[in-house]
């Protein structure tokens, strides 16, 4: 498995203690007195400390195989951690976003993608989120991938034709629903798919508005 974040901490019931320290005790561990910590258990390049506050702390280069075959089913009983897919709708479905509305010398942009249940496990193994979290250089290989692998629509708005609409819908949420509603439109005439994620800008019958004059029925 991977290696994930040097450090994984998760909250337990306090209640557990006395199970987690003789499993730990069990399995060869070497229990460990530490300030404002129930127990610290050490071993073989793994270092679990449980506060008194139910944090409970892992580090260590083995960490991850002690997580997903220990700590996991026999403490967390949840798999979050080596399984985060299992927190996400595999439901096929478009998701849609601006970016630049801000920005004075680049053009507004709308983009759109469908994934489906196998492009929505590959998101998550490119660990795709919000791209004020990802570095420059990282963001341009992702929108590679995702250009390469998914199917996307991307309206550009750029300063000279953002003032003619600007002027057509004398308002920047209007302009903006008329965007999404664009994109949403391409991606489901490629995909047949009527299910859409769209990261709300304004009321939403302003892009229902938007919708329902493109005759799209999602």
């Amino acid at each position: 498995m991977k290696s994930k974040a040097p450090t994984f901490t998760a909250k337990i019931d306090i209640n557990l203690a006395g199970k987690l320290q003789k499993d730990l005790e069990d399995q060869g561990f070497a229990i460990k007195s530490l300030p404002y910590a129930v127990f610290s258990a050490q071993k073989n390049g793994i270092t679990c400390v449980l506060y008194e506050s139910g944090s409970l702390v892992v580090q260590g280069k083995n960490k991850d195989e002690f997580i997903e075959f220990y700590l996991e089913p026999e403490i967390l009983k949840s798999f979050k951690y080596t399984h985060p897919e299992s927190l996400v709708s595999m439901t096929p479905r478009i998701g849609v976003d601006e970016a630049g509305k801000g920005d004075f010398f680049g053009p507004l942009c709308i983009a759109g993608l469908y994934a489906d249940e196998p492009g929505i496990k590959k998101l998550i193994s490119l660990n795709v989120r919000d791209s004020k979290k990802i570095a420059d250089r990282s963001i341009l290989d992702i929108a590679e991938i995702l250009k390469q692998n998914f199917k996307i629509s991307v309206v550009r708005i750029f300063p000279e034709k953002y003032n003619e609409l600007y002027l057509k819908f004398k308002n920047l949420n209007s302009l903006l629903a008329w965007g999404h509603s664009t994109v949403i439109e391409q991606l489901v005439e490629k995909t047949k798919c009527r299910e859409v994620i769209i990261d709300q800008f304004a009321n939403k019958s302003v892009v229902e508005y938007a919708v329902k004059r493109k005759k799209l029925e999602l």
